[in-house]
């Protein structure tokens, strides 16, 4: 039987075409041929004895019939043994498969703002790769430039692409297999270079075939880190030939794309992944632009209050002119003015405001747009301030002077939302400390809304004082903040009453006994906010969680923290601590509702550090705000019911908590498995509240999609809600030129290179098509086929037809 022949009746039969096309060079193969071949030996006896039955039990059939009969079930038989033996064709392949050159296109909001004026020698160039015209004449390549100038940063990248759609692609399709990314907030598979060139909407979704429902992107942020990691993964079994960039290098979200880089190197034993060669999308030259890129202000303050706000300015093109900077109120109002002396980089202007009025108050930093500018969008920042009428008594608590203590006594007495008492039990004797000036009693405790204890020793804030203390938080409602300093707490305390408290579990012999984490100059330890800390009002600088965790996880570093090990079950971790020597992150900063009250963990007294270069722009800014958050709040009480949305406003994709206290008409707590909050606005939703810690607090998160106001509320409750306002992030065009220093950083550390507009037909002389080998098996079961299937109802239909015939049934 020819191969031919044989790959037909094979296909005829239902075996598989990669199978059938090569059945010469397939192997035949039995899965169980032991079955076959005990079927075999016994299949003689079978139809001996099948033939004995019938002379024994049929006699009145003729001779004929009885052998037609025998050979129908000893046929059924064979069949059976042949199933069970499991034959099949085995086909294995060397295939050679191509290496992958993946192009990731930009599409976010800044690749609308235009190419900007290219320096002369690079005008040539770029018009014959764009497929623009271009004369010899000075005034031709005048008007080429301009227009070259006028186009936006996507429409640069679509027109590249296009003119090389039938050479330089081509080539590369040629020899690799190239693959198609988007890149906005979050990457995306696009299905072809086509849809790589479809425009975007700003600020809108893509919604056809390019990119599915559920990769629709946001195109306010650029996520070049997790688009390179895509991109490397999706390769992960194949050659990855290059990544080719076609970007203006601003990564404002997600994972740093040196961070991806990195990861993938590693991950390949030590050698780059694979060469990234970013094409910038537009012009070398800085744009002229003033932006506000920072408005650095407390998000709550006391009423009289006098607010500062800090604002950062970039300004690029203005060097040596004045410009007016304006502080403005919700009704755009100015409220204070400064002129100041532009130079290009960043400086900062410092505004004072007084708080005259509760309530939430809008404030906005302003540069008057400029007729240079090319972009106005990014003059303004502005941020929310909640001025409240609450006083909070706060008695500090330590033995000794720390640095943290200092700076902490400081900053508290210039809040006027603070009536600070500080204790310093080293000052006298343990007999006198223990005397009236340090309470004792739960109620003398609960005289104060917040207690922050520090490094005391469990000598002179005895048991009995300790359980006033417990008492008094879990009780009152009194906010308690412990921060560890290394001598007494939290050593002294593993059993004492007041580690009922404690919202993490301590590693006691940690530090030879110490209980303490240690580092070293070569070392030190390092802060990581977590994601639900990057939106708790201690670290939320911005609405954006991504942000807010490289800010604070830049933070210096420190060499002393508490050896706590996990968080109790109702604690949030808020941020995190990698010791040496230890894989896993240690809790830091730990907060947990502790009954009526909360209490918050800071496991280092080392947050001094953070002052280096900023003073107390962030230092107060953290403790501020926590002191803040775990404080006795009236109008928070544990017998009353309401509902709590934080952060009040956040960006598109962040996370939001909402916490429900609910109590019945006797003000006691409603018990229950879980509580249903609904979300109306834009990004309407339904959330599952949890219990919380404590009988009658429930807690749930949801992440809202889209901007506007939205409503959190309980159904079964009216009148209790809380409101959130979802914003749209500027970063995108906060610094309007082309990043061109972040795309040489990820070129050289990918060993790859930065390549012109006008170069970009060199793409397939740079590239090196090593194809990678790959065995690939192929396997076909011969026997559940319709052939076989036909050929037993067809033995079947014979036995019964001859059965019936002769009257046997």
């Amino acid at each position: 039987m020819t191969s031919s022949l044989a790959a037909w009746l094979l296909r005829i039969a239902g075996v598989g075409h990669e199978m059938a096309s090569r059945v010469d060079r397939a192997d035949f193969r039995w899965a169980r041929p032991t079955v076959l071949v005990a079927g075999l030996l016994l299949l003689p006896v079978a139809a001996w004895w099948i033939a004995r039955r019938h002379r024994e039990r049929m006699p009145w059939l003729s001779p004929r019939q009885r052998l037609i009969l025998t050979c129908c079930r000893t046929a059924v038989l064979a069949l059976l043994v042949l199933v069970l033996a499991g034959p099949s064709l085995r086909l294995e392949e060397q295939v050679r498969q191509r290496p992958v050159v993946a192009f990731l296109v930009d599409e976010s909001d800044s690749m609308a703002l235009p190419v900007g004026r290219l320096p002369a020698a690079m005008i040539a160039p770029a018009a014959a790769a764009t497929g623009l015209a271009l004369n010899a004449t000075d005034d031709a390549a005048t008007a080429v430039g301009e227009r070259l100038a006028r186009l936006s940063r996507r429409e640069l990248a679509a027109t590249l692409l296009e003119a090389h759609e039938e050479t330089t692609l081509r080539q590369l399709e040629d020899r690799f297999d190239v693959r198609w990314y988007g890149v906005a907030r979050r990457p995306w598979r696009q299905p072809d270079r086509a849809a790589a060139d479809r425009p975007l909407p700003i600020g809108g979704r893509r919604g056809d075939a390019a990119a599915p429902e559920a990769a629709r992107p946001e195109t306010y942020d650029t996520a070049i880190g997790a688009a390179i990691e895509m991109a490397m993964d999706d390769a992960a079994d194949r050659g990855l030939a290059a990544v080719v960039l076609l970007s203006d290098g601003r990564s404002t979200t997600g994972l740093d794309p040196l961070e991806a880089i990195r990861r993938a190197t590693e991950a390949a034993g030590g050698t780059p992944r694979a060469p990234v060669i970013a094409v910038p999308m537009g012009s070398p030259d800085t744009p002229a632009d003033i932006a506000v890129t920072d408005l650095l202000a407390a998000p709550e303050a006391a009423i009289d209050d006098t607010i500062t706000l800090t604002a950062t300015l970039q300004a690029s093109g203005f060097a040596g002119r004045k410009g007016t900077v304006e502080l403005r109120d919700a009704a755009a109002s100015v409220v204070e003015s400064q002129s100041v002396t532009l130079r290009d980089g960043r400086q900062q202007v410092v505004f004072s405001w007084q708080a005259a009025r509760p309530g939430p108050h809008v404030m906005q930093v302003a540069v008057p747009a400029d007729a240079e500018e090319g972009v106005h969008e990014n003059n303004v920042a502005e941020t929310t301030i909640d001025v409240t009428e609450r006083t909070l008594k706060t008695l500090v608590v330590d033995h000794a002077p720390r640095w943290d203590l200092r700076f902490l006594d400081h900053a508290i007495r210039r809040d006027k939302a603070f009536e600070p008492t500080v204790i310093l039990t080293s000052a006298t004797d343990a007999a006198a400390a223990a005397g009236p000036g340090l309470p004792g009693a739960a109620d003398e405790w609960a005289g104060y809304d917040l207690i922050v204890l520090g490094d005391v020793p469990a000598t002179v804030l005895d048991a009995e004082r300790q359980r006033g203390l417990v008492e008094a938080v879990t009780s009152r409602g009194v906010g308690l903040v412990l921060q560890p300093g290394g001598d007494h707490l939290p050593r002294d305390y593993v059993g004492a009453p007041l580690a009922g408290l404690f919202p993490v579990a301590i590693d006691a012999a940690a530090g030879d006994g110490a209980a303490v984490l240690t580092a070293t100059d070569f070392k030190p330890l390092q802060m990581l906010v977590t994601a639900r800390g990057a939106l708790h009002p201690a670290f939320a600088i911005s609405g954006d969680a991504t942000r807010n965790r490289r800010r604070w996880s830049d933070m210096p570093p420190f060499f002393l923290a508490a050896a706590a090990t996990i968080p109790t079950p109702a604690a949030t971790v808020l941020a995190e601590v990698q010791a040496p020597g230890i894989r896993e992150s240690r809790p830091l900063v730990v907060e947990a509702p502790a009954g009526n009250g909360r209490v918050l963990w800071i496991g280092t007294d080392e947050t001094f550090r953070w002052r280096r270069n900023l003073g107390d722009q962030l230092f107060w800014r953290f403790w501020g705000q926590a002191l803040r958050s775990v404080a006795r709040r009236p109008d928070r009480p544990a017998d009353a019911t309401w509902l709590a949305v934080s952060p009040a406003r956040c960006e598109p994709g962040s996370q939001v908590l909402v916490e429900l206290n609910l109590v019945d008409g006797q003000r006691q707590p409603v018990v229950a498995a879980s509580q249903i909050a609904t979300v109306t606005g834009p990004s309407g939703a339904s959330v599952t509240l949890h219990p919380g810690g404590r009988p009658g607090l429930y807690a749930g998160m949801f992440i809202p999609e889209s901007t506007g106001r939205h409503v959190v509320d309980v159904a079964a409750h009216r009148g209790v809600s809380g409101e959130l306002v979802v914003a749209e992030p500027s970063r995108e065009r906060a610094q309007p030129g082309v990043d061109r220093e972040s795309l040489e950083a990820i070129a050289d550390l990918s060993g790859g290179a930065v390549v012109e507009i006008g170069d970009f037909d060199s793409l397939p002389q740079r590239l090196a098509a090593k194809s990678v080998e790959t065995r690939e098996t192929f396997e076909d079961d011969l026997w559940d086929t319709w052939p076989v299937l036909l050929l037993l109802v067809g033995l079947f239909c014979v036995d019964v037809g001859i059965r019936r015939l002769s009257g046997s049934s």
